[in-house]
């Protein structure tokens, strides 16, 4: 054992002998040197390396160093290096003249450095503080290695590590040895010995049993302190001198010591020790108080954590909430519409049947009249090209005239037969040679094409009643295998009163059924094509494509040449109730795109938009399915 050393702390138990590295070459690192070789040779290896360079590193064993002292100009650079070349981070102390040390943040981050020795140095401390960092890097309370033989332990220290009882019994007699024997009282549990917002005239010692400190808030009673509480009761509201900020209650029955503030002052002015025990004793309580305070801390942030989760799952779940009742109301409304479109598509199949009876009626009729009248063949060849006279284009129909005028009928009669229907040469002759007059020509054209306008009338109410059908008819409890052109081209119909000055393209590929609910996915198209329509305004064209998907399915898209949607709103249009048409939300056949995304979605499909002014784009995809389920799949 070598001198300095105190004999009844053992050298750390340690498999083989650590080192202590003194770096540097000044005379402070000489002076270090030679007093930790003194000190230390029992317990450790003083290693000495004058020159920081990569011989001097190689030349010496660092693997086991335990503790350093540095004494270099640069040492964040030196220590950060040596860390890399040790089995374990060594405790490191930085010997030092400078008052101010600007160059060390590296070290503090990385928690490398250990303390800082200020040069000139008492001498023997430089030994105490290389047992107590050695005892600390050994994994071991290092409270009685800083003894010194020529050393004295302060009582603070002493008291700062024994029992929190035995201080507290110092404390009360070293309060005793001034005011004599004081009473103790005995209270039940459930007694407050200070309340909340009341003024504090004295100081409570508790001896036994426990209390807790408490609040009253709008929400109830909070306990601050409970475990933590600590000896001393009233000690802030007499240091701050403010009433109670809490209520003391005791928890179990109590023992304890009431002083006046005269009584303690007296303790505190004639008895040193009183005042050095009680800084103990609050200090030993403030760590507790501090240490529950963190842990409290930790558990605010977890919760609140916890807390912000169930918040964002309560808003999803509110969301999903007012998506479905959004549903609802537009389902109901949908019923609604469809109840009463079902009854107007029923009433109107009488009077239809009734009109398609009485324009065959009529034709009959008219044949019938006409079978007696000198001009029954060119008459009847007049009103059935007039009644058939299909759409002509305007090079088509000059065409048609040059042709009639080369065969030498006159300009006059040759206006009124193209626009009678009549387009080839015979029977333009024919009826010439007739010598119909042109007034019976014209009556005879203008009968044709009433019957041309009356038929179109009725098939154009049959097709919409059909599509109005079609779109309002009870999903089956199973989807079916439907042609999704066929959806399309009802949606466009039902969409027809919107389109006035727009342009529709149709540009359709063959494609395979898929499994689905017509009604709903005439109610997507439906949507899409307002859409579309109200972004146009009454000019502009609309574009929609059908096509088979490389990997089985349909695509669908709907395009207009619109002003397109701000790209800040495309991530919200499928939002339930969102709407960029002046804040109204519209129900009924456009059940909004929040509506047609979940439809979409119960589909097993996709829609996404894609919109730049001049251009929105909105497609779907739906998966493939054979109008054959597999064999073996359920049916």
């Amino acid at each position: 054992m070598t001198a300095g050393a105190d004999p009844t702390v053992p050298a750390p138990d340690t498999p083989e002998r650590v080192a202590v590295l003194v770096i540097g070459d000044s005379e402070t690192a000489d002076r270090a040197e030679a007093e930790l070789a003194s000190c230390l040779a029992a317990e450790a290896d003083v290693v000495r390396i004058r020159e920081v360079d990569p011989q001097a590193w190689a030349a010496t064993d660092l693997s086991n160093v335990a503790v350093v002292f540095v004494d270099v100009e640069r040492p964040s650079a030196v220590v950060t290096d040596l860390a890399t070349r040790t089995q374990q981070p060594p405790r490191v102390l930085l010997l030092t003249r400078r008052g101010v040390l600007d160059d060390l943040g590296d070290l503090v981050d990385a928690d490398l450095l250990a303390g800082v020795v200020a040069v000139p140095w008492t001498p023997g401390r430089l030994c105490v503080q290389a047992r107590a960092q050695l005892a600390r890097w050994h994994g071991i309370e290092p409270v009685t290695s800083i003894r010194h033989a020529d050393v004295t332990e302060s009582s603070l220290l002493r008291s700062l590590n024994q029992p929190l009882r035995e201080v507290v019994r110092e404390l009360v007699d070293a309060i005793e040895d001034v005011l004599g024997p004081r009473p103790r009282l005995l209270l039940p549990a459930g007694i407050r010995v200070t309340q909340e917002d009341v003024s504090v005239d004295g100081l409570l010692i508790v001896l036994r049993g426990e209390i807790a400190l408490g609040v009253t808030s709008p929400s109830g009673k909070i306990v601050l302190h409970h475990a933590s509480t600590g000896p001393l009761i009233g000690l802030p509201a007499l240091i701050e001198r403010q009433r109670a900020l809490a209520t003391a209650h005791a928890t179990t029955d109590v023992e304890l010591i009431h002083l006046t503030i005269e009584q303690l002052d007296h303790a505190l002015d004639d008895n040193s020790r009183v005042g050095a025990l009680m800084t103990v004793v609050s200090m030993r309580s403030l760590a507790r108080r501090l240490r529950r305070a963190e842990i409290l801390q930790v558990e605010k942030s977890r919760l609140n954590a916890e807390l912000a989760d169930e918040r964002a799952k309560l808003t999803q779940a509110l969301e999903d909430l007012s998506e479905a009742r959004l549903a609802l109301i537009a389902q109901a409304r949908s019923a609604t519409i469809g109840d009463m479109a079902a009854g107007i598509a029923h009433e109107l199949n009488s009077p239809l049947s009734a009109l398609t009876r009485s324009i065959d009626h009529s034709e009959q009729d008219v044949l019938t009249i006409l079978s007696g009248h000198p001009w029954t063949e060119p008459i009847l060849d007049v009103i059935t090209a007039a009644r058939d006279r299909p759409a002509l284009t305007a090079k088509d129909e000059r065409r048609i005239r040059r042709e009639l005028a080369a065969a030498g009928i006159p300009n006059g009669r040759v206006r009124a037969l193209v626009s009678a229907g009549v387009f080839t040469v015979a029977t333009a002759q024919r009826i010439g040679e007739s010598g119909i007059p042109d007034d019976q020509l014209e009556a005879a054209a203008g009968l044709g094409a009433a019957l041309r306008n009356a038929r179109l009338a009725e098939q154009h109410i049959s097709t919409l009643v059909s599509s109005l059908r079609s779109a309002i008819r009870p999903d089956q409890t199973e989807p079916v295998p439907t042609a999704v052109s066929e959806t399309v081209e009802d949606a466009l119909r039902l969409a027809g009163h919107r389109m006035h000055g727009i342009e529709v393209r149709r540009d359709y590929v063959d494609t395979e059924p898929v499994l689905a609910h017509p009604a709903q996915l005439t109610q997507i198209w439906t949507n899409l094509i307002v859409n579309a329509a109200d972004a146009l305004a009454g000019s502009g064209t609309i574009e929609i494509r059908v096509r088979p998907r490389p990997r089985g399915g349909v695509r669908v898209e709907v395009r207009d040449d619109g002003p397109g949607i701000d790209p800040a709103l495309q991530e919200r249009i499928f939002e339930p109730r969102f709407t960029t048409k002046a804040g109204a939300v519209r129900f009924g056949l456009g059940l909004g795109l929040g509506i047609a995304r979940r439809i979409v979605t119960e589909h097993a499909g996709t829609i996404t938009v894609h919109s730049q002014p001049g251009e929105t784009v909105f497609t779907v995809d739906l998966p493939a399915h054979l109008s054959t389920p597999p064999e073996g799949a359920p049916r």
